[in-house]
Order: structure tokens, then sequence, then C-alpha cells
């Protein structure tokens, strides 16, 4: 499958404190973006979204740079491509195919579209939804079910601690009258 979309979050600075902004203006401020390596590495422990890849980029060569994040892939599309690389999808090729830097302020944020190819298709993507949903009506069932047991053991008891203290009460009252 082909996905196109513009990487976002290219606004915010990364965890290093480097302007994701400044990146873009000094390394993708050239016309041929081929020279240019696009990476996507799933960031599975943001606390933002489950989902998230990031996007970043490396060039070889003398004025070489490695794995500068630059954004993410926006949210609807990780939605996707997210579970599909954790399932075992890969990405076969990933490109910038347009920049935009704006020359009149240092404060407009520049945007970058990306273009990447995968080896699954869209049958694939349906089923991984499919296994998707039916994994979470099964915990769903599950928890019901054990909670299902649990209120069954809950009456059970309930009615045991009914029946004793009815039981206690009329050995007391069996006491009262007869003593």
């Amino acid at each position: 499958m082909e996905y196109n979309f513009e990487v976002s979050g290219i606004y915010y600075d990364n965890k290093d404190g480097t302007s994701r902004k400044d990146i873009i203006k000094k390394h993708l401020d050239i016309d041929d973006y081929t020279k240019i390596n696009v990476t996507l590495i799933r960031h599975g422990g943001n606390k933002h979204d489950r989902n998230a890849i990031g996007v970043y980029i490396s060039k070889s060569g003398f004025f070489r740079f490695n794995n500068l994040m630059i954004g993410f892939v926006p949210r609807e599309d990780a939605k996707e491509i997210s579970p599909m690389l954790k399932e075992g999808g890969e990405i076969i090729s990933a490109e910038i195919y347009k920049v935009w830097l704006p020359s009149w302020s240092d404060k407009t944020t520049p945007y970058v579209h990306i273009t990447i190819n995968t080896n699954w298709t869209e049958n694939d993507v349906e089923e991984m939804y499919k296994r998707i949903k039916d994994e979470r009506r099964k915990k769903r069932l599950e928890k019901r079910s054990m909670s299902s047991a649990t209120d069954k053991n809950n009456v059970i008891i309930k009615k045991v601690i009914n029946y004793i203290l009815n039981m206690a009460i009329l050995i007391f009252v069996y006491f009262l009258i007869f003593k």
C-alpha cells in the first residue's frame, strides 16, 4: 500500500531540545530530496498516542547526518501503519516528495510531505482490524464472565450470611423466650 501524508508535530522541539523546524530548514533546504533517507520508527511507549511513529531523516556522504527527528506520522495514518508494523509488515520505501520552507518569517512552520510504500495490502489491513476487534471483544467477554462468576459467588455468600444471621436471631429469640 502507499501512504502520503504531511509530517505532524514539526512545530514542537525534540526531547533533547533541538528544534524540528530548524532541522528541516537546515537539512531540507535543497531541491534534490533523493539523497535524504527517511526512516519511520514506532514509539510504542508514547504517552499521547500508543500508535505513534516518529519520522527521522539522515544523509550519508561528506555532509552526513544521522536520524534527526522532524515529527510524526499523523495519528490517522499511524493508527493503521503502526499495528501493521507491529505484526511484521515492512516499509519498502519512504521518501520526501514535497517540502515548503517559509521565507518571510522565522515563526512560520515549514511542512514536509512523505510518501511510503509498504508490503501489505488493503485486505491485510482489514484482516488486522478484524483481528483487533475480535481480540477486544474476547477480552470484554472474559471480563464479563469473570465479573459474572464473581457476582454469582457474591450472591451465594450473601445467601449464606443471611441464613446464618436468621439462625442466630432464631437462637437468640429462643433463649429469650425459654430461659
